[in-house]
């Protein structure tokens, strides 16, 4: 079997803030996010190193896609060849025919892109959908055969759900890459409840979105300075994850690292492929500080015990 387009890649950026002016205030409440500092971000977390990049068709309506198809652009022949683009379809209850609907959404991507193939693309959610996770993933089939994408993956799909997809796809040839869902130390569901190893029997790899819990485990908040009400994802209530981030300073301190390195190494840890977001430059070069070094069996082992399993949203969320 051919390696896993996402071998190699210890993390990456993900790209939900850039042109989203409902969750995270682009171009309105916060003055630090705008198409400069993205694309200041996006040339730093390539500076380090970091080259994939995540966005989606309903990030900012579309915005994204175009913001990372002009930095792109911009980059010489070298430093392109080390990125890796992923982007992702949402099918809606109206998407009748949704597998014809995901080549022509990711048709309109390329477009915003400036790209003829992406790298991965990948199912942004099954929770949506009428139509049968078999179908969804004979819409990814079609896009790889057609040579629309490198690679096929998923997002908060289940372990019945990545079973399913993986079926459909190995009865074509094709490897599932992927499964992108919410992991973190406020949300530890994904690999206590089984998931992590559904994916790691069938060669699926994970990506952790959120894997900061929207801001939560940078030690920025605190009861007195809670996160927005409109930052859900790692919804831990702050007083509750005192004794984590206490724990996690230390461990941060004995590292001359901070607390945000700590959470995102402890996810490398656990062999998934974390994507922090990234509004500016400081911020993806404190991304960055997670590689290099690796926490202790020791630490890992009591902040496995301190973190949270974590709510799912069946709204959005079946993994």
């Amino acid at each position: 079997m051919e390696d896993n387009i996402l071998k190699g890649h210890l993390m990456g950026i993900g790209t939900w803030s850039w042109g989203d002016k409902k969750m995270w205030g682009f171009g309105g409440y916060d003055k630090d996010l705008s198409e400069a500092t993205a694309e200041a971000a996006f040339r730093k977390s390539l500076e380090c190193g970091l080259g994939l990049i995540d966005t989606a068709a309903m990030y900012g309506e579309g915005e994204s896609e175009r913001m990372v198809g002009k930095f792109l652009k911009r980059l010489s022949p070298e430093e392109r060849s080390e990125v890796l683009v992923a982007s992702k379809y949402c099918p809606m209850p109206w998407h009748l025919n949704a597998r014809s609907c995901l080549i022509t959404s990711l048709k309109e991507s390329l477009g915003r892109l400036q790209m003829e193939r992406v790298d991965l693309f990948q199912i942004h959610g099954p929770a949506l959908s009428i139509r049968s996770i078999e179908h969804l993933a004979q819409g990814l089939a079609d896009a790889y055969d057609a040579g629309l994408t490198k690679a096929v993956g998923v997002s908060n799909f289940s372990q019945d759900e990545v079973r399913k997809a993986h079926q459909v796809l190995a009865k074509r040839k094709i490897p599932l890459a992927s499964n992108q869902v919410e992991f973190s130390l406020l949300r530890m569901a994904p690999m206590v409840d089984g998931l992590f190893s559904t994916c790691s029997e069938l060669g699926v790899q994970i990506l952790a979105y959120s894997p900061l819990g929207m801001g939560r485990l940078t030690g920025k908040y605190s009861a007195a300075n809670p996160p927005p009400d409109n930052r859900r994802f790692g919804n831990v209530p702050i007083e509750k994850m005192q004794p984590l981030l206490k724990k996690m300073n230390t461990i941060a301190e004995a590292h001359n690292k901070s607390v945000s390195q700590v959470a995102l190494n402890w996810i490398i840890c656990k062999g998934a492929i974390p994507i922090p977001g990234a509004k500016n430059e400081k911020q993806a070069e404190q991304n960055a500080g997670a590689l290099g070094w690796q926490l202790t069996v020791e630490e890992i082992e009591d902040l496995d015990k301190m973190g949270f399993h974590g709510s799912t949203n069946w709204l959005w969320q079946h993994g």
